[in-house]
């Protein structure tokens, strides 16, 4: 197929544009052989139809090969994402706000949720800081991140957080999805009320046999028997981490060590 495409296709934006159509037709190794016929540097020329293509096969769930071509289209070559790695887990380099950078943290502020980066941290320099100031109903906490993994393989997810004035009927959480169906593959424990320190939290899953990628995001539970569900306080997180596990799959988060 390399050498057809090459007759069939003889540029590199043509090249591309038949990887695209062959995600459509559900054939993602295809179309990143396709895609590899080109040149390094065609390859990083062609950023703006390769960002099409990645965005196409993370549609298809496809998270390794999507991967793969950010890789080749990435600019700043010091920051490559790599599989089953956070990328900048530790908030210690900038973040524009709203993100929407694939392969890292997507996050958008709203002024219900105010989020950014803070020099109060964990460790380092950084960590990732949420006001909360919702007097009635809250949907949604837009922070989340996307990872290529192994299929039927355990994982361990770390992470610090501390609170400041948290208080709410429903406080956040960390959930692990699977990309491919939705479904969750672990959650932490909504976050104690009130003013505490830095404290470890780990999450033990288990992919499944199929599975290319997850999604770890904030979110929160509905407030039991209840319409309006206040939340206030700040919270940060920080140091997060993904690791190989021989933990029990799919339990619920455990607070690993108490106040720092």
């Amino acid at each position: 197929m390399d050498e057809i495409a090459k007759v069939a296709c003889p540029s590199a934006t043509a090249r591309t544009q038949f990887a695209i159509y062959l995600v459509g037709l559900n054939r993602p190794d295809d179309a990143l052989r396709i895609w590899a016929t080109n040149s390094p540097v065609d390859r990083l020329a062609q950023s703006a139809l390769g960002a099409d293509l990645e965005k196409a096969l993370i549609e298809a769930k496809h998270l390794h090969a999507a991967l793969e071509v950010e890789r080749d289209i990435e600019v700043e070559r010091g920051a490559l994402p790599t599989p089953e790695t956070f990328r900048n887990g530790g908030f210690e380099f900038e973040i524009k706000l709203p993100s929407n950078r694939n392969f890292d943290w997507l996050i958008r502020s709203v002024p219900q949720v105010q989020i950014a980066i803070d020099t109060r941290a964990h460790n380092g320099h950084g960590s990732l800081r949420i006001i909360f100031a919702a007097p009635n109903n809250l949907d949604a906490i837009h922070v989340g991140q996307g990872i290529a993994v192994e299929p039927n393989t355990q994982y361990r997810v770390e992470f610090f957080v501390r609170t400041e004035n948290l208080y709410s009927g429903s406080t956040p959480v960390v959930t692990i999805i699977d990309d491919a169906d939705g479904t969750a593959l672990a959650s932490s424990p909504p976050l104690p009320t009130g003013t505490h320190d830095w404290q470890r939290i780990a999450l033990d899953f288990k992919t499944k046999p199929k599975s290319d990628g997850v999604i770890v995001k904030l979110a929160r539970e509905p407030c039991n028997e209840t319409k309006i569900c206040p939340i206030f306080g700040t919270v940060w997180y920080d140091d997060f981490n993904l690791q190989h596990s021989n933990g029990p799959a799919g339990s619920r988060g455990t607070t690993v060590g108490g106040p720092r």
